[in-house]
């Protein structure tokens, strides 16, 4: 499996001219057809020489940003999961937009974009732990989901055993002070 990230005006559709109508739109709010929402980026011919190479992929992938060998305590410690605290855009729809989901980002301030708990505060104070197993753009597929799961579900189950130490001790587990 490869983490790939195109640009965000880069879309998700036939790159070969006079292979469909996808391939007839520059813009992007051009149609594209639904061979090309069910196809990958292999079969579409999206340009990977276009690929947005980060430091931390890279790492992980064992490459040094000079291209020279890295030491496996590095490697190691680029492959760990990360998790990042903050706001969490809620839709019932699926975010399929690089330039969207950018744009979004910029203007309210969030790290991530969620269909399954939208509206749950509206019933119940909620966290969300969401995993990451997409750009939220047109590159979407489906073969990071398992992982993503894996490491939600960890996550979860590493908050609730924290959440139960602190209880254990006669604390109350939410401190107002820090729900700012």
């Amino acid at each position: 499996m490869r983490d790939m990230l195109f640009p965000a005006e880069y879309r998700h559709k036939h790159q070969v001219p006079g292979s469909c109508i996808c391939d007839d739109y520059m813009d992007q709010d051009g149609d594209i057809c639904e061979s090309a929402l069910q196809s990958s980026c292999e079969e579409l011919c999206c340009d990977e020489t276009l690929l947005i190479k980060r430091k931390r992929t890279q790492g992980a992938l064992g490459l040094a940003p000079d291209g020279s060998p890295m030491i496996i305590e590095d490697i190691r410690e680029a492959q760990k999961p990360s998790i990042h605290f903050g706001r969490m855009a809620c839709s019932n729809q699926v975010m399929k937009s690089g330039q969207h989901r950018d744009r979004i980002a910029a203007e309210e301030g969030v790290i991530g974009f969620k269909m399954e708990s939208a509206g749950t505060w509206d019933f119940i104070p909620t966290i969300v732990i969401k995993s990451v197993c997409d750009y939220a753009d047109s590159h979407k597929n489906k073969q990071w989901q398992e992982y993503a799961a894996t490491t939600a579900a960890a996550c979860t189950k590493a908050i609730l055993e924290e959440w139960r130490e602190v209880r254990s001790l006669g604390r109350n587990p939410v401190d107002q002070e820090h729900l700012g």
